[in-house]
C-alpha cells in the first residue's frame, strides 16, 4: 500500500515539475504612460499624456502573432476602432487597436513595451490617431509599469505533491520497523 501512495505521489510531482515548465503560463497587468507626442503636420496631438492599462495572458515561451483573445483594455484615454490584437517575441509586446496596422485616419493605437528584458535593446513607443484629426501622433517617451503573475493551476498540483511526501515520510516514522 505505502509503496503505491509512494509511486502515486512521486508521479504527482514530477508531472507538475514537467507541467510547470511547458505551460509558463502568466497573467501580465501592464499600466502604460506615453507623453509628448509629436504634432502631425496638420494637428497638435488631442490627448498628452495617454494613460492606459492592459492584461494580457500569455506563456513567455511561445511567440503570438495578432492574437485577440487572451488581452483586454481596462481603461484608456483615448478612443479606438475594432478588436485589440498584441503580437509577442522575446520579451516584447506589440499591442495594435483595430488591426496590425495604425489606420491614420481613424481611432486608433499602437503602443510597444518590454515585458521580459532578454538583453535586446528595444524602444518603447506609441502611436495613435483620432477622428477628425489629419495624420497619426507618435512618441517614444513610453513609461510601463508591468506586473506578471503566474497561473496557479501547476503550482497547485506540485504543493500536492510535497505535501504528498511529506505525509508518507511522517507516515513512515510512525510504523514502527519489523524485525
Amino acid at each position: 500500500m505505502r509503496v503505491a501512495v509512494l509511486a502515486l505521489t512521486l508521479s504527482a510531482l514530477l508531472f507538475s515539475i514537467a507541467n510547470a515548465a511547458q505551460a509558463a503560463t502568466v497573467t501580465v497587468s501592464a499600466l502604460v504612460t506615453a507623453k509628448n507626442f509629436s504634432a502631425s503636420p496638420f494637428d497638435p496631438a488631442p490627448v498628452d499624456p495617454v494613460n492606459a492599462k492592459f492584461t494580457i495572458t500569455l506563456d513567455p515561451n511561445v511567440t503570438y502573432f495578432g492574437e485577440t483573445s487572451g488581452i483586454s483594455v481596462d481603461f484608456m484615454n483615448i478612443g479606438y476602432n475594432g478588436p485589440v490584437t498584441f503580437y509577442y517575441q522575446q520579451g516584447v509586446i506589440d499591442i495594435f487597436g483595430d488591426t496590425n496596422v495604425i489606420n491614420l485616419t481613424g481611432d486608433d493605437f499602437y503602443v510597444r513595451f518590454r515585458l521580459f528584458d532578454f538583453g535586446v535593446p528595444v524602444p518603447q513607443q506609441m502611436s495613435y490617431s483620432k477622428d477628425g484629426y489629419m495624420g497619426g501622433f507618435y512618441t517614444d517617451d513610453v513609461s510601463a509599469s508591468v506586473a506578471v503573475t503566474p497561473i496557479p493551476g501547476s503550482l497547485v498540483m506540485m504543493a500536492t505533491g510535497v505535501i504528498g511526501l511529506a505525509g508518507l515520510r511522517f507516515a513512515r516514522r510512525r510504523v514502527p520497523a519489523t524485525a
